[in-house]
């Protein structure tokens, strides 16, 4: 009993190690940039105005179509909460991360839930009172961990917030290059493309414009790039619990909770690619109970992080931040409101829909419908005419266990799935990555490639002879 006894105990030791050095991290990041001078984030801020004044709330920067929209909404919420007013500590301001609330207050439904913070209805003018120095009674966003201010706070000490987007595009971009190359290296190439049309899939071009959207792919591509890294080596089994609690906990510090589902499966179906290639088959109920594991860890880590935050912040703050959270938890799984039980699920699949359809059809054609529906048509072919052998298919296809977990999300977040459609539909990457995956690595595409070869060259041969 003791041979596993023994591992298992050390093991857990070592996460909850692990986890607590990385609240510790968080406290102490956070209190060290509430500390930092605000002067010239304050500057930066108000000549920030004009970019987001001229854009609005819900900006459509690329096309007509609800999966291309920024939200600036929340991108305004996140820099009011860079401004400091409240007095005391630099840990209590990092507790707190206060926002203002000119321009009114949403109000009705579950707005008015005991205990849940009341939003601004318009954040670009409540940012714009809190930067002349005009914020009204600030109400303290303390059940989020707000960890995006470790960058943003430093960053808006220099840049304004047209010169922060420019960053973030250059930063997704080169992260983005190397986890591409690193995967056509370790994963083939059938796992790079795969990848690659999943983000275009999406609507990925547009995340860099926007700060909510961005931590979640930070940390997804970062857990992504260690997966590939570390699964060609035998150490992988004893590290990928770590890896997988760590993404959690940052996505509970780094996000407000826009797609962070995305971080727990594009490395999943990372790791579930590497294990097929490895040659290790494993029967059906190992691959399940694998994926069970690592979800596991990562939800634990990613509540037990939000929660610590709870807690930590109401003995700070000496108000019950855990109340709060509770009321925002109702909210998100739309436990007071009339919504209907498949309306979120839906309207993220449609949401999907038409970002491949880029805009409205009647006004902008199918601009990328048609490709994506000829080339399935063309996969669908290879893969009935040449597909690889039995066993080889068979390696591929437990990435699509990680298929049904945005769609689990979307049923169990009802009002959050439906109100964040335009930018939570992306957790659907993962299942197209998954299918796409399974499609492209079940092709002999040696044997298609000879076929086609052997085909061009009989008739040109013909022509020749002719």
């Amino acid at each position: 009993m003791t041979d596993w006894l023994v591992p298992a105990t050390r093991r857990a030791g070592r996460l909850l190690g692990l986890f607590v050095g990385l609240i510790l991290v968080f406290v102490l990041a956070m209190t060290a940039v509430y500390a930092l001078p605000q002067v010239r984030i304050v500057e930066n801020l108000q000549a920030s105005m004009g970019t987001l004044d001229a854009e609005g709330l819900s900006p459509q920067p690329l096309a007509d179509s609800a999966g291309y929209t920024l939200y600036n909404y929340t991108d305004a919420l996140m820099l009011d909460t860079s401004i400091v007013t409240r007095s005391g500590s630099p840990l209590l301001k990092a507790m707190a991360d206060d926002h203002g609330e000119a321009g009114g207050i949403q109000t009705g439904g579950a707005s008015d839930l005991p205990g849940r913070l009341p939003m601004p209805v318009n954040t670009i003018t409540a940012l714009a009172a809190s930067a002349a120095g005009h914020r009204g009674p600030a109400s303290a966003y303390a059940y989020y961990w707000h960890g995006y201010q470790v960058v943003l706070r430093p960053a808006l000490l220099f840049f304004t917030y047209a010169d922060i987007r420019w960053l973030n595009m250059l930063g997704l971009a080169l992260l983005s290059f190397i986890v591409l190359i690193t995967m056509d290296r370790f994963a083939g190439w059938e796992a790079t493309a795969a990848f690659f049309f999943s983000l275009v899939l999406v609507g990925s071009f547009v995340v860099p414009l926007s700060l909510a959207f961005s931590p979640d792919f930070y940390v997804m591509l970062t857990a992504m790039l260690a997966v590939l890294l570390l699964a060609k080596r035998e150490c992988f089994c004893r590290v990928d619990m770590e890896i997988f609690l760590v993404a959690g906990m940052l996505t509970a510090f780094l996000d407000l909770l826009t797609a962070p589902l995305l971080t727990l499966g594009m490395p999943l179906v990372v790791v579930f690619i590497m294990l097929g290639r490895s040659g290790r088959v494993q029967r059906f109920v190992r691959n399940v109970a694998l994926a069970i594991k690592l979800s596991a860890v990562w939800v634990l880590g990613y509540a037990a992080a939000w929660m610590a935050k709870w807690y930590i912040g109401s003995a700070v703050l000496h108000i019950n931040v855990a109340q709060m959270a509770w009321a925002e938890f109702l909210f998100r799984v739309g436990a007071r409101q009339d919504f209907r039980p498949l309306q979120g699920l839906v309207a993220n699949i449609v949401i999907l829909a038409q970002a491949l359809l880029t805009g409205h059809p009647t006004r902008h054609g199918a601009v990328l419908l048609i490709p994506v529906l000829a080339v399935t048509v063309v996969a669908i072919w290879m893969l009935v005419r040449y597909r690889r052998p039995h066993e080889a298919v068979i390696s591929t296809l437990p990435v699509l266990l990680v298929v049904p977990l945005p769609y689990l999300f979307f049923l169990v977040a009802n009002q959050a799935s439906v109100n964040n459609q335009s930018f939570g539909y992306r957790m659907q990457a993962m299942a197209v990555f998954a299918i796409l995956y399974a499609v492209l690595a079940s092709i002999d595409w040696r044997a298609a490639i000879t076929r086609i070869r052997n085909a061009v060259s009989g008739y040109h041969s013909g022509s020749s002879g002719g």
